[in-house]
């Protein structure tokens, strides 16, 4: 079964104002923790419960040739608003750039909700770098397959972290 995340536009859920929307959850490692920091397989299973869900709103650019990006982030059924600045999340940008062979400036707002907290195995960078990824491709009217979601999640998390995420972690779940 496919993610509803990589369904057509129109089955995602984008919102009337032409902003993307994109969803991930987290996971937990129950074998393996440590193995698969060094590349060794591990355990790993879904948690649907906690979640990160990103909503990419496009800005009007003003015929400016560089981009113009903000992240914030936000807690479940809160108003406030907290600035990211994670190079993983800018670097993803760019790469979400070359992917699509998107030239010019970009300019685009993404609020990222989490329940899923941080520093704790838990994927919580993974997902809120799959849920960007995804909220940008449908933003831009972008269609990701599976393997070009996970590059883009990889790319964030090896400069986040200076390493990767098990595979299953970020885009099988």
């Amino acid at each position: 079964m496919q993610p509803a995340d990589l369904l057509p536009w129109a089955e995602r859920g984008a919102t009337a104002n032409g902003s993307g929307v994109g969803r991930a959850h987290g996971k937990a490692i129950l074998l393996g923790e440590h193995a698969v920091v060094y590349g060794a397989p591990a355990l790993v299973i879904p948690i649907p419960q906690l979640t990160a869900r990103a909503t990419a709103t496009p800005i009007p650019n003003r015929g400016e040739d560089t981009d113009r990006i903000s992240f914030a982030m936000r807690g479940p059924g809160s108003a406030a608003m907290t600035p990211l600045a994670t190079d993983g999340l800018r670097h993803l940008v760019k790469e979400f750039e070359d992917l699509v062979g998107r030239t010019g400036g970009l300019s685009v707002d993404v609020v990222i909700e989490s329940t899923i907290p941080q520093s704790r195995g838990l994927g919580s960078s993974a997902a809120c770098a799959r849920a960007a990824a995804l909220a940008l491709a449908d933003a831009f009217g972008h269609r990701l397959d599976a393997d070009e979601v996970y590059g883009l999640v990889q790319a964030s998390e090896r400069v986040a972290h200076g390493r990767i995420e098990p595979r299953v972690a970020c885009s099988r779940c």
